[in-house]
Formats: structure tokens, sequence, C-alpha cells
């Protein structure tokens, strides 16, 4: 299996930034397999960059960037329970911390200077930017390991989100090796502020059937 469904845990608990606002909430519907769900984002500005507090069905995180999206800190966790997972990158290091199948892991993850995204929903500096691809690493979860992913602009398109027609940038998301030959998944991405309103993704190996994921409502707090 190229990605395993717990690979995709980050993906899950979606993390959506804003550039403009102070303090801003996104809601997002899902769809997989027919059955709908719903998770939320507040997004807030920091003294190093942003602030991610995503909740949705798979529990809740704390994410904390640089000024350009690339991550620093991520953790996990759900409500009353005591078990949580950090994630934390210094220099070409990113250590993973807590419970896993039973077990207590401490383990450093060895990277290359390449930006760490948590998820692809962080691609906001680089939609805003001219460059026409972006590589980054996510960590798999499930074997504590860190694989590098590529973004490919493929060009604007007008698609319709909660009912309004909207002018996006499609981006594809593939493995940065041979295995992208059979894995990926879509993006769409508003130019103007880089805000992610649609994704069809593949939360597994090729032949899994496609979530999509739409954003329903933004507030500004």
């Amino acid at each position: 299996m190229i990605i395993k469904r717990t690979n995709l845990v980050l993906l899950l608990i979606v993390l959506t930034a804003i550039a403009a606002a102070a303090a801003e909430r996104l809601t997002y519907h899902s769809w997989e397999k027919g059955q709908l769900t719903t998770s939320e984002t507040t997004v807030k500005r920091t003294a190093e960059g942003y602030l991610f507090e995503g909740y949705s069905w798979a529990g809740q995180s704390i994410t904390r960037t640089d000024a350009e999206f690339n991550t620093l800190l991520v953790e996990m966790f759900r409500p009353g329970r005591p078990e949580r997972i950090t994630l934390k990158r210094k220099g070409n290091i990113i250590n993973f911390k807590g419970p896993w199948k039973g077990e207590q892991i401490n383990e450093d993850i060895k990277v290359d200077s390449t930006p760490w995204l948590s998820s692809p929903f962080l691609l906001i500096d680089f939609i805003r930017s001219e460059d026409k691809e972006k590589k980054f690493y996510m960590i798999l979860i499930h074997d504590q390991s860190a694989t590098k992913f590529k973004a490919i602009k493929e060009g604007s398109e007008e698609i319709e989100v909660n009912g309004i027609k909207t002018r996006a940038l499609k981006v594809k998301v593939t493995l940065d090796d041979w295995r992208g030959m059979f894995w990926s998944s879509y993006y769409w991405f508003r130019p103007s502020d880089g805000i992610m309103v649609r994704s069809k993704e593949t939360r597994g190996p090729p032949g899994t059937p496609e979530t999509l994921v739409e954003l329903a409502k933004e507030v500004e707090e």
C-alpha cells in the first residue's frame, strides 16, 4: 500500500489558513462513502506566524507555523483523554512523541531542509507565489516516517462551491517519487488569499474511494 488510512490522520483534522484577518473560523463539509462530516478550524496570527486550532470527528489539533505556513509544531488529542501526540521540528529533525498502538513513542525523524507541511491545506504561500511546483514533507503517523510530496499547479478554473461559482487554482498533490504515478489528490484554492475551497482526496492506496471536501462557511472573529 502506498498510503494507509491512518497515514492521513493529519488530513482528517482539517488545517487551513488565512493571511488577512486576525482570527478566522473556517467550516468544511466532507463526503466520504456517502457520509457527511463537518470540521472547523480557527486561525489566529502569532508573533512567529500562525496558530490553527482544528476540531473534527477525529479529535482536536493545535498547529503552529512560521510566517510562510511551514509547520513547526503539531499536537493531536481527544478531549477528556490524557493521550496526546506531539510532533515538533528543530532543524532537520522532527520529533514524534506520544502513544501509538499501546506503546509510548519518542522518536526523532530525520529530514532535509525541505519544508514540513502537516497538511496540503497549508500550501497558502505557494498558492500566492509564482512558483509552479513545491516539494514538502508530511509525517506518516502509522510508522513515524517522513514522506516527501510534490504540489503542482494545474491552472485556474471556475467551480461551484456551496452553490456559488468561484474562480480557483487547481493543484495536484502527489508523492515525489515513482509512486506518484499511482497516487494523487486534487485541491482547489482561492488565488487571492490561498484558502482551500475544495479537495478530492485519496485517503488510502490507489482504488480507495475519493473524499470530497468543500468550504461551507467562513466567519471573521
